[in-house]
């Protein structure tokens, strides 16, 4: 059956209804198309557009709507289902909340509110991994880790200083999600099709009573566009894909007995009785490309139909709930290893104080940096993986060193003490913590002022 179509087309044919129906992923919203509804009957009560004891009959039945109830109907859409239900339940009395309103003004405002509600949550679960990498970070100041460029180690660094990498960057994402969480939260209701309606909805009033923030002003932006869902979609898709790259991190450090990755993220072989595989992490590092692949379908969705809404656009919820969804439970994961994993005090190489001896030399020497860094290097050629003993020997002799210059440079503690802001020195890690744990403080209000009545 087709509510809406039938008076003019005639019934549909099964496999049309089958192919043309979004029901299926309709169901991630039915809460919202509900409230979206009792929002519209109430609002044409309070200014007289519709008999109030119709209007009340729905209310009452809208309240004891199931999610089951619109579900299992063979229908076009959670909307066309709504009204078959209300038909049912209380007569004729339906037809009036059909006026001033239109699904794609509906659908609109509902995925707006789905957004809204994933964004807060996404935010919330961000802000949780925040706190764990800070806490993570003040036990690990002086765990020496090696930083790598080229998946080689490169420099001699700390635990403390890749957490707040992570923390850092999410830090970014926060503020961005925050931003656009002010653009998502307007209403598009009133807008009705196209170009509005003859009933005298008063938007601002029927968008504050689902908690908007305020309206898309132009009718035709309001129900025909999907920006939102395109902006949304991109920083999920960058988050994600950060997410991705930093789980690569965990599975390299897994193997290469830099960290105790937590048992309860890993899966066993079922063949090989040793293997112990971080599947959590490469499902993370997965979910990096297939969020690629939802933002592309999404964009590619859009870019080829033409202003007004267009049935296309129901396609892009597909993709886009997947999405918000996925990309929340990614964080919680995530959240949850760090909460458990274990960096491991390494034992640091020769090669990965190289770098901070070349400097030190060059400051305490008076000698160009350059100078320096040409001499290391071919004294290096002539080594083969060189012990910390070996490296300190030849620049003995090659710069003439005495013990206590020698005592200094092989000191990893004292070589961490850069001054600069930003690097793993301890000092400058302590100040950053504190500083991140106020602006996770800052961001939650912001949270909270945004999504406040809500």
């Amino acid at each position: 059956m087709s509510l809406y179509r039938k008076a003019l087309l005639g019934d549909t044919e099964k496999k049309i209804l089958e192919f043309t129906s979004s029901i299926d992923i309709d169901r991630h919203f039915v809460e919202e198309a509900v409230d979206v509804m009792r929002a519209h009957v109430e609002h044409l009560i309070s200014i007289n557009a519709i008999p109030e004891e119709a209007g009340r009959k729905v209310l009452v039945a809208l309240e004891s709507v199931s999610k089951e109830d619109l579900l299992s109907r063979k229908a076009e859409d959670i909307f066309e289902a709504m009204e078959e239900y209300l038909k049912e339940r209380v007569g004729e009395d339906f037809g009036w909340i059909s006026i001033g309103r239109s699904r794609n003004d509906h659908v609109a405002a509902v995925l707006r509110l789905l957004t809204r509600k994933y964004i807060t949550r996404i935010i919330e679960e961000i802000l949780n991994l925040r706190a764990t990498l800070l806490h993570a970070a003040s036990e690990n100041l002086y765990t020496l880790f090696p930083s790598f460029t080229h998946m080689q180690p490169a420099q001699i660094s700390t635990a403390a200083h890749y957490l707040t990498y992570i923390e850092e960057e999410l830090s970014f994402y926060t503020r961005l999600l925050l931003d656009v969480l002010e653009l998502v939260n307007r209403s598009p209701l009133g807008a009705a099709a196209v170009t509005s309606t003859l009933v005298d909805i008063d938007r601002e009033e029927l968008a504050s009573s689902l908690h908007f923030s305020g309206v898309v002003k132009n009718s035709l932006l309001a129900t025909g566009s999907r920006d939102f869902i395109h902006i949304v979609s991109s920083i999920l898709t960058s988050l994600s894909v950060f997410l991705s790259r930093v789980a690569e991190d965990m599975i390299f450090f897994s193997f290469s007995s830099l960290i105790d990755a937590p048992r309860e993220h890993m899966a066993t072989s079922s063949l090989m009785p040793h293997k112990k595989n971080l599947v959590t992490m490469e499902l993370v590092r997965a979910w990096g490309g297939k969020a690629i692949g939802l933002l592309t379908s999404i964009l590619a969705v859009e870019k080829g139909i033409p202003s007004g809404y267009n049935l296309d656009l129901q396609e892009m919820n597909s993709s886009f709930i997947p999405l918000l969804v996925r990309t929340a439970d990614t964080i919680s994961i995530f959240e949850d290893f760090i909460s458990k994993v274990r960096f491991r005090q390494v034992k640091f190489t020769g090669t990965l104080i190289l770098t901070d001896i070349a400097e030190l030399l060059s400051l305490e020497l008076k000698i160009p940096y350059r100078e320096v860094y040409v001499r290391i290097a071919r004294g290096m050629s002539k080594m083969n993986d060189p012990s910390l003993d070996e490296i300190l020997s030849f620049l003995k002799e090659e710069f003439n060193l005495d013990e206590k210059v020698i005592r200094a440079i092989s000191n990893p503690i004292k070589l961490l003490k850069r001054k600069s802001d930003g690097s793993p020195n301890p000092d400058a890690m302590r100040k950053y913590i504190e500083g991140a744990k106020n602006k996770i403080n800052e961001d939650l209000g912001l949270l909270k002022r945004a999504t406040s009545g809500i």
